[in-house]
């Protein structure tokens, strides 16, 4: 089969194996409220997902990007890039994992609840866990072994899945639920590094092969030898080669090891930022939750095991809304990875359509997460009440704010990925530090006296949003100054369609599947007309997706 066959059908695999995690993680935390012993339980298991999603999610990403670079941009064999991996990444995750359960009674102290140090506790492994998994599947990545990366994270998805709700469900408490997470954890870490395994020996074997018969008097390489040192780039070492003599170039690594530091900070630590600034703005909302509204309990002479106990069911209630707030996010990341490539290529390659690539971007973008995020909020009430335990439509009102909020969140996402890959990503963590808070400033203020639980949610997503809308606003204005002309129709055009959506859904609403389905279809409907009525989208934009679906669904039609 011709290579670029094979890394079409790779694409694919990988895509599949990410919608597949997608789908078991809401499997997760749909099953999640029924298994655990009730609300509290659940916003135990929330607060303490939140504070280790956040450190797991920029390593999974910082360690993927680098350990693919160190393949791709330098060269290395599977066995170097592990070793640098291994080094650079994993035992630095592992020294963090063992600190952060070191100090887990510290942190549960900051939050004023003590029932959160047992599952935090647990959960470092999964960072430990983490760790390395990730630098293994950075090496199947970077190797181009698209397929199996494809089926390593499928399987690791069924199994987390089956992990955490088994753990839970045998325990009915947070930390059994994190047990399971660790022991899935560590299943995926074993089977991903036999993989890796084989594939070093079947490249040291085929080296064998290939490689010609030593001359007499010269003794051969050690079997196993894949590359030369990743901290000498070029060097095959010995006089054989025409540098140095053995004994001078082993005097020399050291110092060429210290050398090849120095870009590698220079790239990690601008990605950490980025991706540590944009988890943040995501996923700390729920830890101050935690911690404001606990604090304002114990302030109003409410007992400690009451406040630790309601601040935990605002904080399950709330992650129940966040859940569905979150599918704009989650369906806007192909797009920001499509987009880093492609800006990255046309910036270097000086094009004349990158600005009109970036604006297009930004369009569909803007118009996508609208489109899925309105019928959730509209819903917000019925969708909440249909999938969840009775209780947690009290988040309704939250869903209804937090939903368009994260729709925002994927558009700044996309945008400073764009940014990123014009070189700007220092600039872009700086805007999300800077929404960040402003989140948490504006929810310390809203949250200073105890308020009903509906109040308390609510303004926990209007702080969120509002640390959102200036985060983007920043990117916003930067991807103006590199040139960008902003889609001014598209945006205010899109902002007017989705009031429009908005008011159909909610007045269609109601309780049931039937009725959910078609209020949320007539909401989505209603946008879509209201932006070619308003100019978002133009009617020849929308024939020509009409006409691109209609060729792929004849093109499958023939196969």
């Amino acid at each position: 089969m011709p290579k670029t066959s094979s890394f079409a059908l790779g694409t694919l695999a990988v895509a599949g194996a990410k919608v597949l995690f997608v789908l078991s993680s809401y499997g997760t935390l749909l099953l999640l409220p029924r298994v655990l012993a009730d609300a509290a339980e659940f916003g135990r298991f929330a607060t303490v997902l939140a504070l280790i999603g956040i450190i797991d999610n920029v390593i999974v990403a910082t360690t993927l990007q680098s350990v693919g670079r160190e393949i791709a941009g330098q060269g290395s064999s599977a066995g170097s890039a592990l070793r640098f991996g291994l080094v650079r990444h994993s035992l630095p995750v592992v020294g963090i994992a063992l600190a952060l359960a070191l100090c887990a009674a510290w942190v549960t102290a900051w939050l004023r609840d003590a029932s959160l140090t047992l599952p935090l506790q647990v959960a470092t492994a999964s960072v430990a866990g983490y760790g390395l998994y990730a630098v293994l599947l950075g090496v199947l990545n970077g190797t181009q072994r698209f397929g199996l990366q494809a089926l390593v994270d499928g399987c690791f998805s069924l199994l987390r899945f089956a992990g955490l709700v088994l753990g839970a469900w045998l325990t009915g408490r947070a930390f059994g639920a994190f047990l399971g997470l660790g022991a899935s954890l560590g299943a995926m870490t074993l089977v991903c590094g036999a993989v890796v395994t084989q594939l070093r020996w079947q490249a040291a074997a085929s080296g064998r092969r290939e490689r010609a018969p030593a001359p007499q008097g010269v003794a051969a390489p050690p079997d196993g030898t894949l590359t030369a040192d990743p901290g000498v780039p070029g060097e095959s070492g010995g006089a054989a080669s025409g540098g140095d003599a053995p004994g001078a170039a082993a005097a020399h690594a050291p110092k060429a090891a210290v050398t090849a530091l120095r870009p590698w900070l220079s790239f990690v630590l601008p990605l950490l930022a980025f991706h540590l600034g944009i988890n943040a703005l995501l996923q700390l909302d729920i830890t101050l939750l935690k911690l404001f509204s606990g604090e304002a309990l114990l302030a109003g002479g409410v007992s400690t095991g009451e406040a630790s106990a309601t601040s935990s069911r605002l904080a399950g209630h709330y992650r129940a809304a966040q859940s569905f707030a979150f599918v704009a996010y989650q369906l806007a990341v192909p797009l920001a990875l499509t987009a880093f490539p492609v800006v990255s290529r046309l910036k270097r390659e000086g094009a004349a359509a990158l600005n009109t690539t970036l604006v297009g971007t930004l369009r569909a973008a803007w118009i996508g997460a609208l489109l899925i995020a309105i019928p959730i909020s509209a819903n917000s009430h019925a969708l909440l009440s249909f999938v969840y335990p009775e209780g947690y439509a009290v988040a309704a009102t939250s869903l209804a704010v937090l939903a368009p909020g994260l729709a925002l969140f994927a558009v700044f996402v996309i945008v400073s990925t764009a940014l990123a890959a014009l070189g700007h990503p220092a600039r872009c963590a700086l805007f999300a530090l800077i929404g960040t808070l402003i989140m948490a400033f504006t929810l310390e203020r809203a949250l200073q006296t105890p308020a009903s639980e509906v109040s308390t949610l609510t303004r926990t997503a209007v702080a969120t949003s509002s640390g959102i809308v200036v985060s983007l606003g920043l990117a916003l204005y930067t991807l103006h100054t590199q040139g960008a002309p902003l889609p001014y129709r598209t945006l205010f055009g899109g902002g007017i369609a989705a009031a429009v959506a908005w008011w159909a859904g909610d007045t269609l609403s109601g309780e049931g599947f039937l009725r959910l389905a078609g209020a949320g279809a007539a909401s989505a409907l209603t946008f879509v007309l209201a932006t070619v009525l308003t100019g978002a989208i133009s009617r020849q934009e929308l024939a020509k997706v009409r006409r691109a679906v209609q060729g792929k669904v004849r093109g499958r039609t023939r196969a």
